[in-house]
C-alpha cells in the first residue's frame, strides 16, 4: 500500500512538474480532469436507472450465495457428526431457496425494462452464454450495445494489450479493464440446479 501510495505522489509530481508547477492543492488535482475532458472531448454519461441498479445489487448477492453454496459443499464432504451433516443439509436447502428468490427478482427486474431486457436475450443468444451470465455482463458493463467489440473487449479487461519498442516485440497479455466485468465474461455462473437462470446457464 505505502508503494502504491508513493508511486501515485511520484506520478502526480511529474505531472505538476511537466506544466510548470510544483504546488499540490485541491485546484490543482482538479484541473487535471478538467484538462482531459476539454482534450478529448469527452461526453456525461447518464446515471444508472433504478433497474439497473437493482439489477448490480441482485447479481452481487447471486454471487455471494453461490460461493455460499460452494463452501457448503466442500465441507459437506468432510462432515463425520450426523448433526453437522443435518445441518449443513439445512444451509444448503435455505441457499436453494435464497437463489430462487434473488434469481426470479433478476428476470422481474430484467422482464420489467424493455432496454435491459433486449440485450440480455442477445447476451444469452451468444454461445457458451446463459441468462445468469447476461445479467452478471449488463450490471457490470451497462454500456453494452453502444460499443465496438475492441472496446467491450477492453473496458472487460480481456483485450491483449500490446507491448512494443522500436523493433522489440514482447508478449501480449490481458490487463485493466474492470475485474467485476471480466468474472462473468469468462466464468460459467455456478448452478444451482433449480431456477431457469442457473438452468439455462449450465444448460449453455
Amino acid at each position: 500500500m505505502a508503494a502504491c501510495r508513493r508511486r501515485r505522489n511520484t506520478i502526480a509530481a511529474t505531472r505538476d512538474w511537466a506544466w510548470g508547477r510544483n504546488a499540490k492543492t485541491d485546484a490543482a488535482d482538479a484541473a487535471v480532469p478538467a484538462r482531459m475532458g476539454a482534450a478529448l472531448d469527452l461526453r456525461p454519461t447518464e446515471p444508472p436507472g433504478r433497474a439497473l441498479r437493482d439489477l448490480g445489487d441482485l447479481t452481487v448477492a447471486r454471487e455471494a450465495l453461490a460461493r455460499d453454496r460452494a463452501a457448503a459443499l466442500n465441507r459437506r464432504k468432510g462432515l463425520r457428526v450426523a448433526l453437522l451433516g443435518q445441518q449443513c443439509r439445512r444451509r444448503l436447502e435455505q441457499i436453494d431457496r435464497q437463489l430462487r428468490a434473488v434469481e426470479a427478482e433478476i428476470a422481474r427486474v430484467l422482464a420489467g425494462d424493455e432496454g435491459l431486457s433486449r440485450r440480455a436475450e442477445t447476451l444469452a443468444s451468444i454461445p457458451g452464454a446463459g441468462k445468469a451470465t447476461a445479467a452478471g455482463l449488463l450490471a457490470a458493463m451497462p454500456e453494452l450495445g453502444g460499443l465496438d467489440a475492441k472496446a467491450a473487449a477492453s473496458l472487460a479487461g480481456l483485450a491483449p494489450v500490446a507491448r512494443e519498442s522500436g523493433q522489440w516485440q514482447g508478449r501480449r497479455f490481458i490487463q485493466g479493464g474492470r475485474a467485476c466485468a471480466a468474472c462473468p465474461a469468462w466464468r460459467p455462473s455456478p448452478p444451482s440446479g433449480t431456477t431457469p437462470i442457473s438452468a439455462a446457464s449450465a444448460a449453455t
